[in-house]
């Protein structure tokens, strides 16, 4: 069970946003997290392209085993109800749809606030950074804006969710 030598997988770029983007991991704990879960790992398949596919739950998991690449990671639902099957009644399609709207309204005000909030500690970062360009200025200013991403990527995350819902 698990990937052998996880340790040693690196994660590409592309692997990194959707990380960030699907799951919601921060460059912080990403390292970790994916270690662990390859660690947990079980193998599916051999794919075309010479990679190899492993799921752990409801995580699909692409890797590069010459490389020890890690290329990237999706949402895998096992029991999830197949909407390309059979069509859903309009009238419930169309409700959904308005749900889902709403949902993401409500969503993009809350991560508006977030940011918002945020907006005095960026401008205290960039401009001790910018009187004085210490490193631990620079490393402050990176921090705050490093919360303001993770604030958007949660957002993204649940763009990427609505979308396995909605098929779009």
């Amino acid at each position: 069970m698990g990937v052998t030598n996880a340790s040693d997988y690196t994660i590409t770029p592309h692997a990194s946003e959707r990380i960030k983007q699907r799951f919601g991991q921060t460059l912080d704990s990403m390292r970790d997290w994916t270690e662990r879960l390859l660690n947990l790992c079980e193998f599916v398949k051999h794919e075309d392209n010479g990679r190899d596919h492993y799921r752990y739950r409801d995580i699909g998991i692409i890797l590069d085993l010459k490389k020890k690449q890690v290329i990237t990671m999706f949402p895998e639902p096992q029991d999830v109800i197949k909407l390309d099957k059979k069509s859903l009644n309009p009238e419930l399609q169309t409700s959904v749809n308005e749900m889902i709207a709403e949902f993401l309204e409500k969503k993009r005000r809350e991560t508006a606030e977030s940011v918002h909030s945020k907006v005095f500690d960026i401008e205290q970062a960039a401009a001790d950074f910018y009187i004085n360009s210490s490193e631990n200025n620079l490393i402050e200013l990176r921090s705050v804006l490093r919360v303001v991403d993770d604030e958007l990527a949660k957002y993204d995350m649940f763009v990427a969710e609505t979308k396995l819902v909605t098929r779009k």
